[in-house]
């Protein structure tokens, strides 16, 4: 699935990206990406991944497009624009927190678990398939 999440959004993810995520997490991306590049029209996604604790990691900069000074730019978009990063972070924490929720398999409602390929959310039926006792956040 990472690889439509990556087609659809291409012009906001940086060269290279990292898009690592199952299709359980394909709508919490979108509203994420979406929410983000709607902040300010030089937003880019660097990564897209479950990260070690089992939850959604998006990595996200401010990196204008026209080239030139593109490091003063950087600068004074860090520098002059607190308001857009605590947004920015924001729409990231959002994101993750959702993840927590959202089964990464089928995007079914699900709880962080331990499961036997690594921690992850996964709802009550991917949680029996896998053979496992069903649990809520037993990780």
């Amino acid at each position: 699935m990472s690889h439509v999440l990556a087609s659809k959004y291409e012009r906001y993810l940086s060269q290279p990206c990292l898009v690592q995520i199952s299709g359980g997490w394909l709508e919490p991306a979108s509203t994420a990406i979406e929410a983000l590049t709607a902040l300010h029209p030089d937003i880019r996604i660097g990564a897209l991944y479950k990260d070690q604790h089992g939850m959604m990691c998006i990595d996200v900069g401010v990196v204008p497009l026209d080239g030139g000074g593109i490091h003063d730019q950087i600068r004074d978009v860090v520098e002059f624009d607190t308001a857009l990063l605590d947004r920015m972070q924001e729409v990231t924490a959002k994101a993750r927190l959702l993840s927590a929720w959202t089964c990464y398999e089928d995007g079914k409602p699900g709880w962080l678990v331990d499961a036997p390929e690594g921690r992850r959310p996964l709802c009550p039926e991917c949680q029996a398939r896998r053979g496992m006792k069903v649990r809520r956040h037993a990780a």
